[in-house]
């Protein structure tokens, strides 16, 4: 099976890359429809990284450097943070288009060449949360570069090559892919290098291996001269901190529901029946490596928020780019270039739907302009170019708990056993004595954000919030909070440097909320005093005892 032409492929990724940026490049802002709390998240990590803080060592995050060096990068050059995102995922893009070509040029047959090409490029580009919706956000862009860089790794390692004597470019190519990814979050590092490892060991490609070990140390080298050590034992302690913690260890659905569950047992299927077939046609190592990837590809889903499965968009590309140029039949006697041909057709039906949805994100942005308002992000006028939806923004919205004793419906326990009660039935949290209500703010987070921060700016001091979203510097006048974790999964991270704790009144998460006060009821060396009882927040001044400090 011939290769793409290298001059049409290099047309095809270039005309590819402008249709899905230009809407983002030319729109001069960056329109936020879902996941507000996440794109807080990330702002305040970039706005941390530019003012001069240390990713791992002045503050937690599981997510690696490699996430937001892009986005700081054009910020240090004046652009507001909007565009600097934008040019960011640009920069992402280019640096990974050339090995993108070679690999689809040297690793593919045509169709399976354009298919890997478009199927990497789409992921490394998009804005979509998942791949079952067209809504810009910047929640998750991690996930998604490291699944695009993820898909040429694998591909390098997996695809034998097409091409003699390539081995220093194929190396240098999967060093730099599982360095970043080990750079951008650790999840897929760990998930694909033993099988990356296996399978080019397995097909006695050592001079790629040994190439691509060189590079990577190579670039762990660099990270650790601009880093120190510090650096690698920080984003130790942020993987393990949120490995143990009791409420995020696992963000979405169990993993039997990743294997078999309606939106992934076709993908589950198609994955085991194509690395059958392809071991069945005599490529042993392609096929008993493509079996391997099905439990570390769930495992990443497991991992990632909203457990998008990413991965079925590879799957066109490995089952035609192993497809047998002549008819191979097995046991049964199935012609295996049919066999593997027929779930590679099912691939691209099951991948379609979800690749055209990912491109729409551009024209859900340039129809956004109507839609938004630009939300007052007080004294950052570098966020002047990010737009929030005014329905998302302003209509605040919030769920409560309505059985619960005391609460509307607490009296649904007359019609239950003990057993029943207990499980239904939602005690109250309480903290230093006084209930709380079970609220989780569902919509309207960045305006309701910017009205607790407003109130905020009276305590005049820095705060711990608990609570997961914590990013009311950026609205109002208030001290950020140094040490603290921008996305708190559950820790007292900064609360030394506080010189209050404020309890929200609705929580983005009552869950990290309980959490939180959980573990500040259980640490002594410090009192606590209510000064401020609002129908908004409480806040608690901090008294530490004279043996500890402050």
């Amino acid at each position: 099976m011939s290769s793409a032409n290298p001059r049409w492929m290099a047309i095809f990724l270039a005309v590819l890359l402008i249709v899905l940026m230009a809407p983002f490049v030319l729109a001069q802002k960056l329109f936020v429809m879902v996941y507000e709390g996440d794109a807080l998240h990330t702002i305040e990590i970039v706005l941390r990284l530019v003012e001069g803080e240390r990713q791992h060592i002045d503050f937690q995050t599981p997510i690696g450097i490699l996430s937001f060096l892009p986005a700081v990068f054009f910020m240090q050059l004046g652009l507001p943070f909007g565009a600097a995102f934008i040019y960011g995922h640009l920069m992402i893009a280019l640096l990974a288009l050339p090995a993108i070509w070679w690999v689809a040029i040297s690793r593919f047959g045509r169709f399976s060449g354009y298919w890997f090409a478009a199927a990497t490029l789409v992921i490394l580009t998009s804005w979509s949360a998942g791949i079952d919706q067209a809504s810009v956000t910047l929640a998750l862009h991690y996930n998604r570069w490291a699944w695009g860089l993820s898909f040429i790794a694998i591909a390098v390692a997996v695809m034998p090559p097409r091409i003699e004597g390539t081995a220093r470019i194929d190396g240098l190519i999967l060093g730099v892919m599982m360095a970043s990814l080990a750079l951008i979050k650790m999840t897929y590092f760990v998930a694909f290098a033993p099988i990356v490892f296996l399978a080019l060991l397995a097909q006695g490609q050592l001079r790629i291996l040994g190439s691509a070990i060189i590079v990577g140390f190579v670039i762990a080298a660099v990270a650790t001269l601009l880093g120190g050590l510090e650096f690698w034992r920080g984003y130790y302690a942020d993987l393990q901190w949120v490995r143990q913690s009791e409420v995020r260890n696992a963000p979405g659905f169990p993993i039997p529901e990743l294997i078999v569950g309606a939106q992934y047992l076709g993908g589950t299927l198609l994955a085991l029946a194509g690395g059958l077939f392809v071991r069945q046609s005599g490529r042993f190592v392609q096929g008993y490596s493509l079996i391997l990837l099905i439990p570390a590809f769930i495992f990443v889903t497991y991992q990632n928020f909203g457990n998008a499965p990413i991965w079925v968009l590879l799957l066109p590309a490995l089952y035609f780019g192993l497809r047998p140029d002549e008819e191979k039949r097995n046991g049964a006697g199935w012609d295996l270039r049919d066999a593997i041909g027929f779930v590679g057709a099912a691939a691209v039906a099951l991948s379609i739907p979800h690749l055209t949805n990912i491109v729409m994100t551009g024209l859900r942005h340039v129809g956004a302009t109507g839609e938004t308002v630009s939300i007052d992000f007080g004294a950052n006028p570098v966020l002047r170019d990010v737009r929030v939806s005014e329905l998302r923004a302003f209509d605040i919205t919030a769920i409560q708990t309505l059985a619960a004793p005391g609460a509307l419906f607490g009296k649904v326990s007359e019609f239950m056993d003990k057993e029943q009660t207990a499980r239904v039935i939602s005690e109250p949290v309480a903290f230093m004595g006084l209930d709380l209500p079970q609220c989780n703010l569902t919509k309207g987070l960045v305006a309701a954000t910017a009205v607790l921060a407003k109130e905020l700016e009276t305590l005049l001091a820095p705060l711990f919030v608990t609570d997961i979203v914590a990013q009311h510097w950026i609205f109002a006048d208030v001290p950020r909070l140094q040490g603290s974790a921008p996305w708190n999964y559950g820790s007292l991270s900064g609360i030394e440097n506080a010189e209050y704790v404020v309890v929200p009144t609705c929580a983005r998460s009552d869950e990290y909320r309980k959490t939180i006060l959980e573990k500040i009821e259980n640490t002594s060396g410090f009192r606590l005093s209510l000064t401020h009882d609002t129908p908004h927040f409480r806040a608690y001044s901090i008294a530490w005892d004279e043996d500890e400090g402050n």
